[in-house]
């Protein structure tokens, strides 16, 4: 039997995530930085509709502000805090306690939705003194939804990845309706089979933007089918959903996000941010966690900056004017992904003479062959750093 069309599935404003887990393992991990190292850090998360051709339904915002109401009743079981240290043994007994007795609060979020003629009257942005909303105009009428959440930093990290599920799902249930869950498994597995094949290592990261939970419990239970069945080359290395990564026993992935390095820089100042945000995360998890991001002020900006001093656990290992992995690994690791973009670059020149149709010579062709290999460089250049 088919599965049923989005307008057959229920009450959307009963929609919730399905556990406190059911977020992005990095959302835990910086939460436990914020909690370590800012405490009492106020602040404010502001949502960015970056599609301007896409609009939501004064209905659906209406669903989605009941929705959000009802986030209170999410809380930490006790089976998820039984596995959480076992398979993530880098969340200290503080933190777990701390994530045990957490609840959302609600009053936290204000949603707010903006007619459509509204909006288009000032084409740049929302209007800078924006009209009251009326409660009870039509359920019909398009616009954009403003969304804010404020409150301590390390309560307030949490929102952010199941109020855009939850918006996400509303939209895919009330706005745009015309799909159906028929042939969901058949194109995940297709794909899957694409990139297992090729010797591709890939995690799923869906969460904040899925069409709902159901489909993306159903593309991970298939990639995991595809890799079982296949036997490929490839792999794939987990979920960034806890929840997910908890039901079908994978690891979940994820280290840390831009805001870490945007709330310090917010704090201390954007001259030192990169090289403060790793000497704190250094601080809470010494030698796990530490991949980051190089692109939150620009790379460059990254590059440029001494990374964080060594703990002091380390101390005794390096000579007294030590050679750091900025000066000595990272910019020639720059380099490098620069050389391989202008070879891309390169062969993305050499496909459109082609397709224009002139002639191409041997060496010209072997480069254009060469483009698999210098993509699959390029990524784990980017894993590894």
């Amino acid at each position: 039997m088919a599965d049923p069309r989005p307008e057959e599935l229920g009450d959307p404003s009963r929609i919730l995530p399905k556990s406190i887990l059911d977020t992005d393992l990095y959302k835990f991990t910086m939460q436990q930085a914020v909690l370590q190292h800012f405490p009492d850090a106020q602040c404010s998360y502001q949502f960015t509709h970056r599609d301007k051709h896409v609009f939501f339904t004064r209905r659906s915002i209406n669903q989605f502000r009941d929705a959000v109401s009802r986030f209170s009743e999410i809380t930490l079981t006790d089976e998820e805090l039984t596995w959480l240290p076992r398979a993530c043994p880098y969340f200290k007994p503080a933190y777990l306690s701390y994530l045990r007795a957490y609840r959302f609060k609600p009053s936290q979020v204000h949603i707010r939705f903006v007619p459509r003629w509204q909006y288009e009257s000032d084409s740049a942005s929302l209007p800078p003194s924006p009209m009251p909303e009326e409660p009870n105009g039509d359920p019909n009428e398009q616009g954009r939804v403003e969304i804010e959440a404020v409150g301590p930093w390390v309560e307030a990290i949490l929102w952010e990845v199941p109020l855009m599920a939850t918006l996400s799902e509303i939209y895919f249930r009330t706005v745009d309706t015309d799909w159906t869950h028929d042939g969901q498994e058949d194109i995940a597995y297709a794909k899957a089979k694409a990139m297992l094949s090729a010797g591709c290592v890939f995690s799923e990261f869906g969460t904040r933007r899925r069409r709902s939970f159901h489909v993306q419990d159903v593309v991970v239970a298939t990639l995991l089918r595809a890799e079982r069945e296949l036997r490929a080359p490839g792999k794939i290395s987990g979920t960034s959903n806890v929840y997910l990564a908890m039901k079908y026993g994978i690891p979940a992935v994820g280290t840390i996000a831009h805001e870490w390095f945007m709330g310090i820089a917010a704090m201390r100042g954007y001259e030192h941010a990169n090289s403060i945000a790793m000497d704190l995360w250094e601080a809470t998890y010494k030698n796990v966690l530490l991949l980051v991001l190089t692109d939150t002020f620009s790379t460059q900006a990254f590059w440029h900056v001494r990374p964080p001093r060594p703990s002091s656990q380390s101390q005794s290992d390096i000579s007294e004017e030590p050679q750091t992995p900025i000066d000595g690994v990272l910019d020639p690791v720059q380099k490098k992904v620069r050389n391989l973009n202008k070879k891309l670059k390169a062969i993305d020149e050499l496909k459109e003479k082609s397709q224009r149709g002139e002639r191409l010579e041997a060496t010209q062709l072997k480069k254009i062959e060469s483009e698999v290999e210098i993509r699959k460089e390029l990524t784990s250049l980017s894993v590894s750093s």
